[in-house]
C-alpha cells in the first residue's frame, strides 16, 4: 500500500495482530519509500525502507528492517518471499 508521507493505515494481518503504519519518506522517481509499523497488541515497533531498481538483468528489490531482534527475523523469510513475489516475472 503506497500514499504520501504521513498516510496512515490501520490493517490486520490475518496472523497477526492488528498493525498500523504511517508513510515517512516516498520518493517515486528513485522508486523508494520508508515507514514506521507498530503490532497494536504488543506495541512492537518497527521501521522499515524498501526500493526497487532496474538493472541489465531485470528489476532488483531491497528492504532494511530495523527493530527488536526476533521480529526483525521473524519476518525476514515472509518479506523475502513477498519481495521475491514482486519482481518475478
Amino acid at each position: 500500500m503506497h500514499g504520501p508521507p504521513g498516510f496512515a493505515v490501520d490493517f490486520i494481518v490475518e496472523v497477526l495482530d492488528p498493525v498500523d503504519f504511517i508513510v515517512e519518506v516516498l520518493d517515486p522517481a528513485e522508486q523508494r519509500w520508508s515507514w514506521r509499523a507498530r503490532v497494536l497488541l504488543v506495541g512492537v515497533r518497527l521501521h522499515l525502507e524498501h526500493g526497487v531498481h532496474d538493472d541489465r538483468i531485470g528489476v532488483r528489490t531491497w528492504l532494511r528492517i530495523r527493530g527488536p531482534a526476533w521480529v526483525v527475523l521473524a519476518y525476514a523469510p515472509v518479506a523475502q518471499w513477498s519481495l521475491t513475489r514482486l519482481v518475478d516475472p
